[in-house]
């Protein structure tokens, strides 16, 4: 039985960008959401006692100060249910090249956990979730997942970024952005749920800050690889991070004569971001 108490991939386009955020927000004082247009919803069956909320110092926050996070856990369903809890941002303004970030972490990594990253196109005439915890409502995009699998060790015990690139839009798009906190076979006396933290969100605006800066200029060579990849390019590179297709970061050194080591990452496909003076582009590289 759980003990403690509750008192809350990328998909990549290669754009030459420089951000501008549209949200950001850090919840050092839970007391704004609502009055500033978030949205908390339980759909939880049975429904539990508790719901998004403070954490309690049950861990210290990514940044800010004590308890300055959002909370979720095992308690937003009865003894064995399933848990749908939805945190949904105020309305914001999308367009294509649009980076939704975020941090979350879980408390022990003993039970699974699982968080859903789910987006509505219809601003604010968006559709809730019913009573049901099967029930979408008009967030049935879902485009990023943490720990889809339900394996306990999965869900990071450290403060992670995830992220994820908008596409798809045909033009700028009134949205609304859930995180769904969606767990099966969970509660106090069920195998799954326990705790789950988000820090730190971000949706950062894409716009053109060099219109001459041309993403052409930058290529990958040899790609794919097994370890080094030299990145082809006159300019002088600033910064590049290292991103897994479910938006985890991961650190890669630079060398002087621009190439990077695939080394230490598992096989797979993984974006780059690069940054060159103020622009960013991101390509895409395969670890064999």
């Amino acid at each position: 039985m759980k003990k403690f108490i509750f008192l809350f991939g990328i998909l990549a386009i290669t754009s030459s960008i420089s951000a501008q955020n549209v949200l950001t927000e850090n919840f050092d004082n839970l007391s704004w959401l609502i009055p500033n247009g978030w949205i908390i919803h339980n759909s939880s069956e049975p429904l539990g006692s508790s719901s998004w909320g403070s954490p309690n110092n049950h861990f210290p926050p990514y940044n800010g100060g004590n308890s300055s996070f959002i909370a979720v856990n095992h308690q937003s369903t009865g003894n064995i249910g399933t848990i749908s809890n939805w945190l949904i941002t105020p309305t914001v303004l999308l367009n294509n090249g649009d980076i939704i970030s975020f941090y979350t972490r879980t408390d022990h990594g003993i039970y699974p956990d699982r968080l859903e990253l789910r987006i509505s196109t219809n601003g604010d005439a968006t559709i809730l979730p019913t009573s049901s915890s099967s029930s979408l409502g008009d967030f049935s995009t879902l485009v990023l997942t943490v720990n889809p699998n339900l394996i306990a060790s999965e869900y990071p015990t450290t403060w992670t970024n995830y992220s994820y690139t908008i596409s798809g839009l045909s033009q700028a798009t009134n949205c609304k952005v859930a995180f769904r906190y969606y767990v099966t076979n969970a509660g106090a006396n069920a195998p799954n749920s326990d705790f789950i933290g988000i820090d730190a969100v971000t949706i950062s605006s894409s716009t053109l800050s060099n219109p001459n800066f041309q993403p052409d200029e930058v290529s990958l060579y040899p790609n794919p690889s097994t370890d080094l990849v030299t990145i082809n390019t006159d300019k002088d590179i600033k910064k590049i991070e290292c991103f897994d297709l479910l938006g985890r970061k991961t650190n890669i050194p630079l060398h002087q004569n621009k190439t990077i080591s695939l080394s230490n990452l598992k096989k797979g496909h993984y974006i780059l971001k690069i940054t060159i003076d103020d622009n960013a582009i991101t390509k895409s590289i395969v670890k064999n």
